[in-house]
Order: structure tokens, then sequence, then C-alpha cells
């Protein structure tokens, strides 16, 4: 079971900035302890596709998400994701469409295990499944920054010079 949730978030660890993505290895770690697996569902997000994310939400036919230049998505610096009983791993993974029923327990270890190692639970604005990550930034001087991408390592190099 382990391979076959690694194989589905393998791409969305693979998008997350390094330092970030050792962060959500160790809160799948810790939750992993506890017998809870975590299946993500997005990780970065360039700035149409949170243009288009945000709209969506706005015609109330999406999940919440933050305009382009409120989004944390866009630095590869947050993650949703779906926290389950390993118990229910079968059900879960073979699901076509996902429930995200934030009425179950495992969520709020969820958000509290993420608070604990540092990062900012969406449950504290109404987003459960979301978990991101500002080292010492606001998201004002990071959209001052500018977007992290391959071509442009700007951000990271001002913050962990």
């Amino acid at each position: 079971m382990a391979r076959k949730i690694y194989e589905r978030n393998g791409p969305h660890l693979a998008e997350l900035h390094p330092s970030f993505r050792l962060r959500i290895l160790a809160l799948m770690g810790v939750l992993a302890q506890k017998g809870i697996l975590v299946l993500l569902t997005r990780s970065y997000a360039s700035r149409e596709a949170q243009r288009r994310l945000h709209a969506t939400f706005l015609a109330g036919d999406g999940p919440r998400a933050a305009p382009e230049n409120r989004s944390w998505h866009r630095y590869r610096l947050a993650i949703d994701g779906i926290p389950f009983r390993d118990a229910d791993s079968d059900l879960v993974l073979d699901r076509e469409e996902l429930t995200w029923d934030v009425e179950v327990p495992v969520w709020e270890v969820f958000a509290k295990t993420a608070e604990e190692l540092g990062m900012r639970s969406g449950s504290s604005f109404g987003d459960w499944p979301h978990v991101e990550w500002h080292p010492g930034l606001t998201i004002d001087q990071a959209e001052a920054l500018g977007s992290y991408s391959l071509d442009n390592l700007g951000i990271w190099r001002r913050i962990f010079a």
C-alpha cells in the first residue's frame, strides 16, 4: 500500500520546494506512525492555473482557492491533501471521486500535526486539506520577490542565502 501511495504522491512531491518537501515528508511520516496516510491532491500551481481555480471558486463551482497573487501554491510552499486511516486505504485509492469529509477525526490530527511541525494548516481559515509553509515571508514579500520556477530562482536565493 505504501508503494501505491508513493506513486500517487510522487509527482506532487517533486513539484515542491526541497525544504518544504522535507517538511511534508516528515508530516506524512509522523501521521503514518499514527496509522494515517495522506493522499496529495495539489501542490504547485502556475499563476494561470491559480487564476482559473480562483475563478471556479468564485463561481461556486469548485473548492476554496486563493487569488493568484495570494496563494502559496505558486511558490511551491503549499499542498492540499486528504488524510485517511491506513485501514481504509483500499477504499480511498480505488475511488475515482474522493470525499472531503472534514468531520472525520483524522482531519483534526492532520491539521494539528502540520502545525506542530511548523507549518500552517488551512483549518484556521476553513480550508482543511491545505497546508502551507512560509519561511519568514509574508505573501506580499513572496509576490514582490517573484515566483519560483526552474528558470528563476531569485526568491530562493534571497530566502535561503
